[in-house]
């Protein structure tokens, strides 16, 4: 009878890779996967019934991975996500990717490694190719505020550009003309089109827009800070502003 040791032989990778992949405990490459599950059937490979059993039994664990919980939006996703998980029997295992490629993965594949039958995922700076690996690795794998074409039917999204016209053309109709925009510093899709649709909003109301009503700041309280100092002492003629979202506006 072939061992776990037989097939990382013959698929070339070690036996902890193996128990990965069977298990479905991490992310593991695409081609890698296939060596693997090639080895194991021509190998006829049988895990032991008891590890089986085991490894079936539901763990009842819903995944979140957010943005920065500090960020009253992700907390209220969380609670929101919570409540849901605890209705239907689930308990929400949180964790958060501070909008860092390497921190949205590390976490992805902590919430792998606890079981999680299901996982909402806010990521905005892993690539498109890499989501779509995890998406087909997971089935019940949902994204938030993101859309993937591929993908696109378990994608929770907002259209970013219209949110940003229509708060400048609110601001219009009670009268503002001279509108400034705080944005933010992370690069990320949101960024250009929110920017955009503040831009569109005004050209459509033959607004011209000056160099320094736009305002890039740091992602945080303090951004919103030094963008208000800003406003304040360098664009005295503005009387209005739309901000990239309300931690930067709270401030």
């Amino acid at each position: 009878m072939a061992t776990i040791k037989d097939v990382a032989a013959l698929a070339g990778v070690s036996t902890a890779t193996v128990s990965r992949v069977l298990n479905r405990t991490c992310y593991v490459e695409p081609i890698t996967l296939e060596r693997v599950e090639r080895a194991v059937k021509e190998l006829n490979y049988h895990k032991d019934a008891r590890a089986t059993a085991l490894a079936s039994r539901s763990s009842n664990t819903l995944g979140l991975l957010t943005g920065n919980l500090a960020d009253p939006f992700f907390a209220l996703v969380a609670k929101s996500v919570e409540e849901v998980a605890r209705t239907n029997g689930y308990q929400l295992v949180v964790v958060s990717g501070g909008h860092n490629a390497q921190r949205e993965k590390e976490g992805l594949d902590f919430l792998i490694s606890q079981g999680c039958e299901a996982m909402v995922i806010h990521s905005k700076m892993l690539d498109d190719t890499t989501l779509l690996r995890y998406s087909a690795q997971l089935p019940a794998m949902v994204l938030l505020n993101r859309t993937i074409a591929q993908i696109s039917n378990r994608s929770v999204w907002v259209d970013n550009k219209l949110g940003s016209q229509i708060s400048v053309q609110h601001l219009i109709e009670m009268g503002h003309r001279k509108i400034a925009y705080v944005s933010s510093d992370l690069p990320i899709q949101d960024r250009t089109d929110r920017l955009q649709g503040y831009q569109e909003a005004m050209k459509a109301a033959n607004i011209e827009i000056q160099p320094n009503w736009i305002i890039n700041q740091n992602f945080s309280e303090s951004g919103g800070e030094a963008a208000g100092d800003i406003l304040v002492n360098q664009c005295p003629e503005v009387t209005a502003a739309v901000t990239f979202n309300d931690v930067m506006a709270q401030a």
